[in-house]
């Protein structure tokens, strides 16, 4: 094995660790709607793409890789809707898989005018590709820690917050409580914004209940010693956050939800082809000379959703705490990314793609389970080691398909 295929390989664990760890900066801060966060995690990634052109002494700008990033801002944009119709779970399923499968079949199969790649041992590869589906599909089986109700409406303590290390009081409501809404109450009383979980609803800006976040947030936050139902919460909440998606009937928010996700993943896998398809159309080989240009495409793409967020909504949600976490959240995923780019071009797309997008969940369900008490009990921890097994399973048979 030479040193390149090493360090490709090197690059492909860099990108899953921090792909899988961008958004720790970010946890215990509210982003509300989520664009306000993408608009500065993509900033983040500008910067970070600007010190790579520099290292790369300034190579020349390629205008059609700028594609590759509005396809990504693109396909970010549309997973805040997406989790809101569909939930985080069988949203990341969804466009996870999407995205694994378009980007791998890209490099296989030479979609949009890519060099066609077979891998040396076909029906290992597509072994190896079918593994690493269903460790990603093992992430939706994961339960949040439980809270734990009784038969009236009050505020309380529970096992679930001692178990977690969270000491802030749980809600409690009767036996036709929302398990999700009281969850998200729970968490913002907590102050823990961020999911690193895929089966719980409050990864980044997927908080439907909390657009009133002040007024709601002044009264939630004294509810250590004063009870109050959350019936009136809830009917406060939902009738202020209601919406074209909230108005949609259960039936028709599933499948908008299902082809948006799969529309997000199609971006997500697409993303690195314009850059590819100049290197295999005679430009320049060296993959990171792509990366500005790329990265330009991202932050370009998320200013323009940005200004039209701005104007559409008179009274844009900015919370100034989150610049900063957002900032490193964007160079930790810019740093991600960079490495995935060295990986494509060194193992090829159809071995770095199956291999990278399997991993990261991993990752983030290692930092909830073993840093913030998430992923509690023995059931998840028995779904989160078998999909590790899975994953690597997986690594070493795509890996083996396509020897260097």
């Amino acid at each position: 094995m030479s040193t390149e295929t090493i360090v490709a390989y090197g690059c492909a664990l860099i990108a899953v660790l921090f792909f899988g760890s961008n958004f720790v900066p970010v946890k215990k801060y509210e982003t509300s709607d989520g664009v306000f966060f993408q608009f500065v995690m993509c900033l983040g990634i500008f910067v970070t793409g600007s010190v790579v052109n520099a290292v790369r002494d300034f190579p020349d700008f390629q205008p059609l890789a700028m594609l590759g990033g509005f396809l990504w801002c693109t396909g970010n944009m549309l997973s805040v809707p997406v989790i809101k119709l569909i939930g985080l779970s069988l949203g990341l399923l969804i466009w996870g898989t999407t995205n694994m499968l378009m980007g791998w079949s890209s490099g296989t199969f030479g979609f949009f005018g890519l060099d066609k790649h077979t891998p040396d041992d076909v029906p290992l590869n597509y072994a190896g590709v079918a593994v690493a589906v269903i460790s990603l599909s093992l992430y939706t089986l994961i339960r949040p820690n439980a809270v734990k109700e009784d038969d009236g409406d009050e505020v309380g303590e529970s096992s679930a917050g001692v178990e977690g290390g969270l000491k802030a009081p749980i809600l409690r409501r009767n036996g036709n409580s929302n398990p999700d809404l009281n969850r998200m109450f729970n968490h913002y009383v907590q102050d823990d914004h961020a999911s690193l979980s895929g089966a719980t609803p409050r990864l980044l800006a997927v908080d439907p209940y909390m657009k009133k976040s002040t007024s709601v947030g002044n009264r939630l936050s004294t509810l250590g010693a004063e009870p109050t139902k959350l019936t009136t919460l809830e009917e406060e909440l939902a009738e202020d956050g209601e919406g074209f998606i909230d108005a949609l009937p259960r039936h028709q928010k599933r499948y908008l939800g299902v082809a948006m996700a799969i529309v997000a993943g199609i971006f997500f896998g697409t993303n690195f082809d314009p850059p590819q398809y100049l290197m295999d159309h005679g430009h320049t080989q060296q993959a990171l000379d792509y990366v500005y240009s790329h990265f330009c495409g991202i932050f370009l793409t998320s200013t323009i959703y940005f200004l039209i967020y701005c104007y559409a909504k008179k009274e844009p949600i900015i919370n100034k705490e989150l610049i900063l976490p957002a900032f490193v959240s964007g160079v930790m995923w810019a740093i991600a990314d960079t490495a995935w780019f060295y990986a494509n071009s060194k193992l090829s797309m159809q071995v770095a793609f199956p291999i990278i997008t399997s991993g990261p969940g991993f990752v983030a369900a290692m930092w909830g389970m073993c840093v913030f008490g998430e992923n509690q009990g023995r059931r998840n921890q028995i779904v989160i080691a078998c999909a590790f097994v899975l994953t690597v399973a997986s690594d070493v048979m795509i890996g083996l398909s396509s020897p260097p």
